[in-house]
């Protein structure tokens, strides 16, 4: 019922999916532009005028507030209590203002972005002469002779001047200069100039001190000593400007945090080509693992902080944009966080302790990404135009082998399979079976030359670009942020891309004094072209073909049809398709309609309390059809085939309900209190349906009402969630920190008897840098310790794992083949005991700062040990069923995160770098009741790839461990070898089982997936109008199983990597000492087995961004009415340098399930993307 009064609103019941979307724009536009009028006849102007008559300088800062948008700051007792003001200006800057108005007055003032400090002048100095005294009547020049009496010995004042500068040596007006313990001071002049004249008196007392201060600046005491003049350099004070954080339910400052919480810093990733937000994360936190591993557009990334700390349930962290906690599969072919535009994101926060993700519960324990959209500010409307255009190219190819190599790789391997037979290489034809006869063309390899290059042929340029229109504006009580913007991405895949088009409104208005209301809305819809990139049947899929194709057959037969290879003489390769045909062929379309909206409302209660309530709604509609024509072949089946077409969607409604009361407040100027509590209610239901069909009479008709439906399906799944949640913040004289944080949460998804889970944590920090034995040293500016403890649970689960679940099963009955009837089964056994998976994580940090904070360190350890882990355990036959989902296993991940920024050069020319480098250990502690190991298999291989084993990172590479190549006949009857199959040249492995022979009793760990360490490094340099970023990022000690080389290995010689070049030919051309032989036929494990051979070395240093800003001159703007302009340069996955001979070294580094990551099977290859961009803000 929701749903269709939604429709009915909205109006667009009946309408195609482009035209509802046209329609719920056009009415949001029209009610944006609405309030965008009242908003801005509400604002503030860029010019100043008022007239003042005989009024308190109070009333005019007032009237200039309102005009203005700046926040005046002062003391009252600065302003001159009696004294009032006539002032007249008309259409003058702030600061022409505030000239006119202070110029009579002893006032002065600093700006600080969106604030002006006014202070008071105090002017101090030489005492007024004094003139004798005159006595009428008696005159002065008469000398009464009175007796001499030696003068008392007058007080010498002591006179202290100096000049006080800011952070880069301009003159600092406004500061206050105060004698400690005394009521005597003075602020510096407009030229930051000073003078204190101080009564002997005082300098007699004991020791002089100055105490220098001024708001958002670090205060300084200096003992005088017997000096006359000090000169003061006054540093930003990084505890009160711009260090408000993002943290769950509200903000902190940053020196208030006693967790462990990262913030991303935007300004390094502006102008970055990024389709999704979590791609902004790459390289800039420690701790924080970001891999790109498929780059097909709108495609996953996958995010791990502080390793993998799940077995049966996710490891991606929480998202939460603007307080909703989103859900999807974020590593999957469409990234959910791809419908949300970059280019609308204020801030991002990584929570990744469990001291600050507690508060988040049982979806805690894989961290907490909190995300911030921008939102209007107070003054001047701002219009900014962004905008870019790009191309991209294939950042790295495979590097195969050309016409002539690879003819003179298949002759070698069909003579070296016809010797093993007992024949000769130089035996003609007539004497060899059909499989291992020499094709006549590639009896002269010469020339046949470079042949097909397919990469070439499936791979393209394609162009990118993207346009945003944002408009932000505010009046005192209303704050706007709208923006609209497009995105487009063609694939470097031929006929694949990805477009988005998204609107965003957040709206803030303050109904009076004591109530708040606003509401953030952000519709968008989004179109992918998919395809069959990664399939690994060479019948579809496009990378498989291409890879598999000899370089020797063209694309098109000489009637212009695409050629295929049936398996038959002379390739014998099997049925292989065309990668062209089917990136030509296929249509598959899948489109997303999605809106991410709030509202809330915040009642002051009191002073120090607050309430919020907040209701907001995740929507989505998904659709995807897909056809494919019957003059491409199926599942090995060559064409022509029956045409198949599959329609599916599903619609999803999550509704989250959130009330908090805060209270906030500071006792005796030392102690701060900040307590938080509430309860929040999150519903998600999700609705889908799909269809297949086949049999179509046309391929002209692609629709499924014209073949025959063959199989089709609905499905409902909901969860609910439940919380209630607390957290209180003390600190004491700004140095002693104190946060304890609870979350109780009750979930649908666990059993009837452990269904709540709560979730504490506690952390306390030390400011030492505010410690008197601190003070007086001039090295540390900031220092602060960090300790926390707590627990934080991972739901990411099924919706009814708990339930024992009925399937459908066709039985017979009756005699014979019987009839036929369709019935229900209990195909899963209940279990009322299953609960959270539980992390316990221990965080100590230290945070400090030297020389006046230009450089920064943060170094963190930690230790997280995941308890009651989610396994598929086995149950005794006597149940009906082989294994069922319990809690049980224990998981650690351990490691240290070190980061490091500098301001290297602060002058004309500024340098500053941002460091980062994080190590991680992942073991498994416990497994199940018995304790054995867990063994897997990687889709697409036939034999089992990994092994989970207690004492080993959780998901090693697990199979036969390569130690050469043999050399000779000798060699392979005196070493152990695959019995009755080695040959010299083949792969030679480790008897690990001492036994004498090559058994799968010897397969071994022989790998893993998880990095010794990975590091990320920011440089920033401007001068002048010019600003170069460039990022880059690495991995260290990672390993990847090379499931392409195995696929494509040297079976039947088609073998078409480049890398076969360093084969083993003979004992004088014995190779590189790692690659067999040619053959046609799997002598001696060297393709059937999983073997270390296949695990590479991807360690990487990527070069990620690099961008060049030109800030244009302002008198260039000032013609179109532009305020500022800019242009920029960038090129994204600019360069890589890596060992490894996949398309890319993140190739599901973090992607596929924990139990068998790290496996490439040829993922989408990332793009290297040109862009021009312009900025302009008017």
């Amino acid at each position: 019922m929701k749903i269709n009064l939604l429709s009915d609103l909205c109006g667009y019941q009946q309408a195609s999916l482009p035209a509802k979307i046209v329609t719920i724009m056009t009415r949001i536009l029209f009610l944006l532009v609405v309030t965008l009028t009242q908003v801005t006849a509400d604002g503030y102007s860029q010019k100043i005028s008022f007239h003042a008559n005989n009024l308190p300088v109070e009333n005019v800062l007032k009237t200039i507030e309102k005009q203005s948008g700046y926040l005046f700051l002062y003391d009252k007792l600065d302003l001159p209590e009696t004294q009032k003001v006539s002032v007249r200006v008309k259409n003058v800057n702030i600061d022409q203002a505030l000239t006119t108005l202070f110029q009579d007055l002893p006032l002065t003032y600093k700006i600080f972005n969106q604030n002006i400090v006014v202070k008071k002048v105090v002017k101090t100095g030489p005492k007024e002469n004094v003139q004798p005294l005159k006595i009428p009547g008696i005159r002065q020049d008469i000398n009464l002779n009175f007796k001499s009496i030696e003068p008392t010995p007058q007080p010498i004042d002591r006179r202290i001047k100096g000049k006080v500068t800011d952070e880069n040596g301009n003159a600092f007006p406004g500061v206050s200069v105060l004698v400690k313990n005394s009521q005597m001071g003075t602020t510096s002049d407009g030229n930051g100039e000073y003078q204190l004249i101080i009564p002997d008196g005082v300098t007699q007392a004991g020791e002089l001190t100055l105490i220098v201060s001024f708001v958002g600046y670090k205060s300084q005491e200096i003992n005088a000593g017997s000096r006359t003049e000090i000169n003061f350099g006054m540093s930003v004070d990084t505890k009160s400007l711009n260090d408000v954080v993002v943290v769950g339910y509200g903000t902190q400052n940053k020196s208030s945090i006693t967790g462990s919480v990262a913030s991303v810093p935007m300004k390094s990733i502006a102008n970055q080509p990024l389709t999704s937000l979590d791609q902004a994360m790459a390289g800039q936190i420690a701790g924080v693992s970001v891999s790109q591993s498929k780059g097909a557009p709108g495609g996953g990334v996958s995010v791990r902080v502080r390793g993998t700390g799940s077995i049966g349930a996710g490891n991606e962290p929480l998202y939460v944009i603007d307080g909703f906690p989103v859900s999807g599969d974020f590593n999957s072919s469409f990234n959910p966080l791809s419908t949300i535009n970059p280019n609308d994101i204020e801030s991002i926060e990584i929570l990744k302790d469990a001291s600050s993700a507690a508060i988040y519960g049982s979806r805690g324990s894989n961290g907490v990404v909190l995300v911030t959209t921008k939102h209007g500010k107070m003054g001047k409307s701002t219009i900014q135009l962004d905008t870019y255009f790009g191309v991209q190219q294939v950042a790295n190819k495979i590097d195969m082998l050309n016409a002539r190599e690879y003819a003179e790789f298949n002759t070698e391997a069909r003579n070296n399979a016809w010797v093993d037979r007992g024949g000769k290489a130089s035996d003609p034809n007539d004497l060899r079976p059909a499989t291992l006869q020499i094709p006549e063309m590639f009896m002269n390899p010469e020339l046949l030359g470079k042949g097909t290059d397919w990469q070439d042929e499936i791979f393209r340029t394609a162009p990118i670009q993207n346009h945003q229109l944002s408009v932000s504006a505010g009046s005192e009580k209303t704050q706007l942020f709208l923006s609209g913007a497009y995105f487009k991405q063609d694939g470097v895949v031929m006929n694949t891309g990805f477009d988005r088009y998204s609107a965003r409104i957040n709206l803030d208005h303050s109904v009076s004094k004591a109530i708040k209301v606003g509401v953030n809305l952000a519709p968008s819809f989004s179109s992918n072209r998919l395809l069959p990139v990664e399939d690994q049947v060479f019948t579809s899929g496009i990378l498989a073909s291409a890879l598999s194709m000899p370089p020797t057959v063209p694309v098109y037969n000489p009637d212009g049809s695409f050629t295929t290879l049936l398996g038959t003489s002379p390739y014998n390769l099997g049925i292989i398709d065309n990668p062209v045909a089917i990136a030509s062929k296929i249509k598959d379309k899948k489109t997303v309609f999605r809106t991410l909206g709030n509202i809330y409302a915040e009642i002051n209660i009191l002073e120090s309390l607050k309430f919020r309530t907040s209701f907001g709604i995740d929507y989505s509609d998904a659709r995807q059809n897909a056809f494919y024509p019957s003059d491409l072949g199926s599942n090995g089946v060559p064409a022509p085939v029956q045409a198949r077409a599959t329609a599916s969607n599903g619609r999803e409604i999550n509704w989250l309900n959130e009330n908090v009361l805060s209270y906030k407040k500071t006792f005796n100027g030392k102690h701060e209190l900040d307590v938080l509590a509430g309860f929040t209610s999150q519903k998600a239901k999700y609705e889908s349906t799909s269809l297949a069909a086949t049999n179509f009479p046309t391929d002209l008709v692609p629709t499924l009402n014209a073949g025959q439906v063959t199989s089709g399906g609905t499905g409902i799944s909901e969860w609910s969630l439940l919380s209630y949640l607390g957290r209180v913040n003390y600190t004491f004289a700004s140095k002693y920190l104190l946060s304890a944080t609870v979350r109780r949460d009750g979930s649908s998804r666990f059993g009837a008897k452990n269904k709540w889970g709560t979730f504490p944590s506690a952390s306390v920090g030390w400011y030492l840098s505010e410690e008197p034995f601190l003070k007086t040293q001039h090295l540390v500016t900031d220092l602060k310790l960090r300790a926390s403890y707590g627990l934080a649970g991972n739901n990411t689960i099924g919706n009814y794992s708990q339930i024992g679940l009925l399937s459908n099963r066709r039985y017979s009955f009756g005699a014979g083949t019987g009839n036929v009837v369709y019935g229900l089964y209990p195909s899963s056994i209940t279990n009322e005991q299953l609960g959270w998976e539980v992390m316990h994580q221990m965080d100590i940090g230290l945070d400090f700062g030297i020389l006046k904070n230009r450089i920064m360190f943060t170094v963190d350890y930690y230790t997280k040990n995941t308890t009651d882990l989610l396994l598929n355990v086995p149950v005794p036959a006597s149940t009906g069923y082989e294994t069922a989902l319990q809690n049980i296993g224990k998981l650690n991940n351990k490691g240290w995160e070190f980061s490091v920024s500098t301001k290297n050069f602060v002058k004309a020319f500024k340098w500053s770098t941002n460091f980062n480098i994080s190590f991680n250990r992942n073991k498994v502690v416990a497994l199940g009741p018995e304790g054995n190991p867990i063994i897997s298999k990687s889709p697409s291989f036939s034999p089992n790839t990994h092994i989970t084993k207690i004492g080993e990172p959780i998901g090693s590479y697990w199979g036969y461990e390569t130690i050469g190549i043999y050399q000779s006949q000798e060699e392979v009857d005196n070493t152990p070898s695959v019995k009755g199959s080695s040959r010299p040249g083949d792969l030679k492995y480790k008897d690990v089982d001492g036994d004498g022979t090559i058994t799968p009793n010897d397969v071994t760990i022989i790998g893993n997936n998880h990095p010794d360490f990975f590091y990320g490094i920011t440089n920033n340099f401007s001068l002048g109008r010019f600003n170069l970023s460039i990022l880059a990022d690495g991995v260290q000690g990672l390993e990847l199983l090379n499931g392409s080389r195995r696929n494509l290995g040297l079976v039947n010689g088609s073998y078409s990597r480049r890398d076969v070049l360093g084969r083993w030919q003979s004992a004088e051309k014995p190779g590189d000492g790692r690659t067999p032989r040619a053959n046609t036929v799997a002598t001696g494990g060297n393709v059937s087995y999983v073997s270390s051979l296949l695990v590479e070395d991807a360690s990487f240093f990527r070069i990620r961004n690099i961008n060049l800003r030109y800030a244009l001159p302002e008198k260039i703007g000032k013609v179109a009415y532009v305020r500022a302009a800019s242009i920029n340069l960038s090129v994204q996955n600019a360069f890589t340098f890596t060992k490894y001979l996949g398309y890319n070294p993140e190739q599901s580094l973090n992607g596929s399930s924990s139990l068998t990551p790290g496996v490439d099977f040829n993922g989408y290859p990332l793009a290297r993307t040109f862009t021009l961009g312009l900025n302009l803000t008017f």
